[in-house]
């Protein structure tokens, strides 16, 4: 549907914009990218046909801009940042005037006054987005349903992934040897969820979680723990190129985080 030629444009960007937010963007990228392809080469007379529709247009600049489109902005020019300023001091007031019950676009006005889209962890706003599509009067069962499905089966792609890291990171055994240490598994897991969510990036996510945890690791020995001695011992080992050398050299705490960090290079990634 994102590509018959019979659909207005203003269904089109609909549609890709309900895919993106339902989390299931990953398995339409061509045809993603052919119809905005397709309403680029189009920009002009599109704008003429919505210039009346600020939703639209604002619609089309958002997805455009987001796929690397090159579609005019420069940002802090008077006229956007006081378009910015009005909108939000509107949309405040729609939420101080109207009751929970009398507008189907509370929730969506008040999740947007909450944090801007681009800064969410998209994984966690699909899970909210999910339960507001269904509130929609132009839902799509079909699509709906397959992004329920979707979002299931990825969230047992990151329950193995998590399963795995915490695997590592009992065996590894820092957070007993390092009790000053801030233990912070799943919120490094959690951080490459955000940076990287589809189920073709797991590599990804597993080092990346393995380094930020080394990483933490290793910046509570710094500002906690180590006295400078031991620091300056601790650097050189990092820096060594004989992991026996540097254990035989180096405190007992700082030893560990270097045997780990180590651990972490044979590592796929």
């Amino acid at each position: 549907m994102i590509n018959e030629e019979t659909v207005v444009v203003d269904d089109k960007l609909e549609l890709i914009d309900a895919i993106q937010q339902l989390g299931i963007a990953y398995h339409f990228e061509k045809e993603i990218k052919h119809a905005l392809d397709s309403i680029f080469s189009k920009l002009d007379d599109i704008r003429m046909e919505t210039k009346d529709n600020a939703y639209i247009i604002a619609l089309l600049f958002r997805l455009l801009r987001a796929h690397g489109f090159i579609v005019s902005q420069v940002y802090g020019e008077d006229t956007l940042i006081e378009a910015q300023n009005f909108t939000i001091q509107h949309l405040k007031n729609f939420l101080s005037c109207s009751s929970h019950d009398s507008h189907k676009l509370r929730d969506y006005v008040a999740n947007a006054l909450e944090q801007p889209l681009q800064w969410r962890v998209e994984r966690l706003h699909t899970r909210w987005f999910i339960d507001a599509y269904k509130k929609e009067e132009k839902i799509r069962p079909l699509l709906l349903e397959f992004a329920k499905l979707d979002f299931n089966v990825v969230q047992n792609t990151y329950k193995r992934e998590l399963k795995e890291v915490s695997r590592w990171w009992s065996n590894l055994g820092l957070w007993e040897k390092l009790p000053f240490s801030r233990d912070r598994l799943a919120e490094n897991y959690l951080w490459s969820v955000g940076w990287a969510f589809e189920p073709k990036h797991s590599t990804f996510r597993l080092a990346q979680t393995k380094t930020n945890s080394l990483i933490t690791a290793i910046d509570d020995v710094y500002d906690v723990y180590g006295s400078l001695d031991e620091l300056e011992l601790f650097t050189e080992a990092v820096d060594s190129p004989s992991t026996s050398e540097a254990m035989s050299r180096n405190p007992s705490t700082a030893a560990c985080t270097t045997k780990g960090s180590r651990r972490l290079l044979p590592v796929n990634a």
